[in-house]
């Protein structure tokens, strides 16, 4: 998160040159807002800005060189913002796996797209194991019904048996 000063003559700078400037990050999350504002805030200290709204979001990213959002709130709105007001804009990281709505609304030339992609893979792959065997076990039909508790006893007695704490499968009659 160092950048380099330019030289002159427009060679890059050498690692002694490097200046240790945080760059200004605007931060728009909905999830886990308060953890990443923790840890970014840490490192950044005051080149972070972390907005709640669009409106707030036109206001802090003049000096922004990156904004960090979920693809969902990247809207024709924000792609329209970032066109007229982030000048400095280089770096746009979506907090989802997804990048459709930038892809649609479209992104300001030059600035680097970047998404979880792969990140949240095993946690969604665990969640559709889990629903498919929630679908197996009957629990949606079960949640459309009043007293969900008792239909859970009566489906549960019908196709398993408690025996020392532990749950056994009964054979089909």
């Amino acid at each position: 998160m160092c950048q380099q000063r330019r030289r002159v003559g427009g060679n890059a700078a050498s690692a002694s040159e490097v200046a240790h400037k945080p760059m200004r990050i605007v931060l728009w999350a909905t999830f886990a807002k308060p953890e990443l504002t923790a840890r970014l805030g840490a490192v950044l200290g005051g080149g972070l800005a972390v907005v709640a709204d669009a409106a707030e979001l036109d206001a802090a990213v003049g000096e922004a060189e990156a904004l960090l959002c979920p693809d969902f709130l990247y809207g024709a709105e924000v792609a329209e913002t970032m066109r007229t007001r982030a000048k400095r804009l280089r770096w746009l990281q979506l907090l989802t796996q997804g990048f459709e709505n930038a892809q649609a609304h479209g992104v300001p030339a030059g600035v680097i797209v970047t998404n979880a992609g792969e990140a949240y893979s095993p946690a969604v792959a665990m969640h559709a194991v889990a629903l498919m065997l929630a679908v197996q076990r009957r629990f949606p039909p079960m949640l459309h019904f009043p007293g969900v508790a008792r239909v859970m006893r009566n489906v549960i007695s019908d196709t398993t048996t408690r025996t020392s704490g532990t749950w056994i499968r009964r054979r089909p009659r």
